[in-house]
């Protein structure tokens, strides 16, 4: 068993005073970890920490037996870049960018090198690769979607994080969608971590984590 992400007593406190706590997580390589909750339960919030983007007030996250928040920023930066993928209810493609170059920025930003036809791989086991040259504005939302997937797993991430996913789809979208991103996870064997309030998803992972409203005020 390889424990590819560990947190320890996780919380942190807002500007306006305003406090999260998490219980302690333990997730296997491989494995799918379903974090479901309301708004406003810190489902995005403990995301940010599990990534490395946002740092706790207290408590520790370990990347590979690594302490995640003892690296410098650079480093965190890179190995971010190159270990975890995301993806996100906002989709966030470049409007000016056809779809190639929307997947290829994923290894531009961190400087990872990219393999040979593997943009166009992807595209075909997504049933998107005659998309390969289209604009965003010429895609569906499915195939948006499919898109941000491709982006998210180009450089084969040991971890792929996806916030809110489906919150914006209809029921055969939603399930297509989730079906998408697991078959991707399964195919890099990476972890996949969802985040979600939509119940409609629930079955099929590994493990599921109910976050409730951890809200309190400090003290």
């Amino acid at each position: 068993m390889t424990i590819i992400l560990k947190t320890e007593n996780l919380t942190i406190t807002h500007s306006n005073k305003t406090s999260l706590s998490f219980k302690d997580m333990s997730i296997e390589k491989g494995k799918s970890v379903l974090l479901l909750g309301p708004s406003g339960c810190g489902k995005t919030t403990l995301l940010s920490m599990v990534a490395g983007l946002l740092p706790p007030s207290t408590g520790t996250v370990f990347h590979d037996g690594e302490d995640f928040y003892m690296m410098p920023s650079h480093v965190r930066d890179k190995r971010r870049g190159k270990h975890f993928g995301f993806i996100f209810q906002t989709l966030h493609l470049l409007p000016y960018l056809n779809v190639q170059n929307n997947i290829a920025l994923a290894a531009k930003m961190v400087d990872v090198p990219l393999k040979k036809d593997r943009i166009e791989n992807l595209l075909e086991s997504l049933g998107i690769s005659h998309k390969l040259k289209s604009m965003p504005h010429e895609l569906s939302q499915g195939e948006r979607q499919r898109v941000a997937i491709a982006r998210a797993v180009l450089n084969t991430p040991d971890i792929i994080i996806a916030d809110e996913p489906t919150s914006a789809l209809d029921d055969d979208n939603a399930m297509a969608t989730i079906e998408l991103i697991k078959r991707q996870a399964m195919e890099n064997n990476a972890t996949l971590i969802l985040a979600t309030h939509d119940t409609r998803i629930m079955n099929g992972f590994d493990n599921t984590a109910h976050l409730e409203n951890l809200k309190r005020m400090a003290a």
